[in-house]
């Protein structure tokens, strides 16, 4: 696989991390700050998957999505 698109599988895999940090950080936290904080998390890295995921499809539409 191509280091770019590795890349971007690995970017995936921090945004899911990011996801579950910032569901437990909220389900644990003890004042309105922190649920602020997990909400910005949440927001960003649903932003950065969306743009992550176009780049991926774009990537497989001019077939730069290979083993190579």
């Amino acid at each position: 696989m191509k280091k770019c698109n590795r890349n971007l599988l690995k970017v995936l895999d921090e945004v899911h991390k990011l996801l579950v940090v910032a569901d437990i950080g909220d389900l644990q936290r003890n004042d309105t700050g922190c649920g602020e904080l997990y909400c910005v998390i949440r927001e960003k890295a649903y932003r950065i998957k969306e743009l992550t995921e176009k780049e991926i499809k774009y990537h497989k539409t001019v077939k730069m999505w290979n083993n190579n």
